[in-house]
């Protein structure tokens, strides 16, 4: 009964919960498909009126949808929208759920609908840095190039230490053609990166610095 169900919450929550960090090792895309099947396995005891039947439906409809995000699977992007589309039906204020149908859109080149879906995901949780810089990504790739510096520079005074918008800076100046700041903010990226030892960030930051 509650106590198997309550056991069983970890794997899905934390695999929830390392998503809407945003960092950039996640695990692989196995991992989030496996934390939906536990979600379903969960559901499958549950009665649709129990408590936290709707908070496992959600996560399984999330995690199944972002297992195919960060798989990069192409071919069932349409199918994890329509998953996070039902999920908003039960939910419609989850912003976390906004945000993946907005990186969905992002991966599909809809710029424009992904800047949508991040804006509303903002709005409801505005101290969120992981929709934010995201948004400065869907600018960017619109070419609406001080706009996107200026949602980076939101995200740096919200997270200060979080190394990849002064990288997402500096790769803006570069598409700018204004090389005076792009080696300055690498360079920024670099020490944050060191200080927290995100090895893979540092060889990415050194890639950057000597291209």
């Amino acid at each position: 009964g509650k106590k198997s169900t309550c056991s069983a919450n970890y794997r899905p929550q934390k695999a929830v919960n390392i998503i809407l960090l945003g960092k950039n090792n996640l695990p692989r895309n196995t991992y989030f498909f496996e934390a939906a099947t536990t979600c379903k396995k969960i559901l499958s005891l549950l009665d649709s009126t129990d408590y936290g039947y709707k908070i496992y439906k959600l996560y399984s409809l999330y995690l199944e949808a972002y297992s195919y995000i960060r798989a990069k699977d192409y071919k069932n992007y349409n199918y994890a929208k329509s998953l996070l589309i039902q999920a908003i039906q039960l939910e419609k204020n989850a912003a976390y759920m906004l945000h993946a149908l907005g990186l969905v859109e992002e991966y599909q080149y809809n710029f424009k609908n992904a800047e949508d879906y991040y804006r509303k995901a903002i709005k409801l949780i505005p101290t969120w840095t992981y929709p934010r810089s995201s948004l400065g990504n869907a600018l960017k790739e619109q070419g609406k190039y001080i706009e996107a510096l200026k949602v980076f520079n939101e995200v740096i005074k919200l997270a200060p230490n979080f190394s990849w918008p002064y990288n997402n800076i500096a790769n803006v100046y570069s598409m700018m053609g204004n090389n005076q700041y792009v080696l300055e903010y690498y360079l920024k990226a670099l020490i944050i990166k060191e200080e927290i030892g995100d090895k893979l960030g540092i060889a990415i930051a050194l890639n950057n610095i000597g291209g």
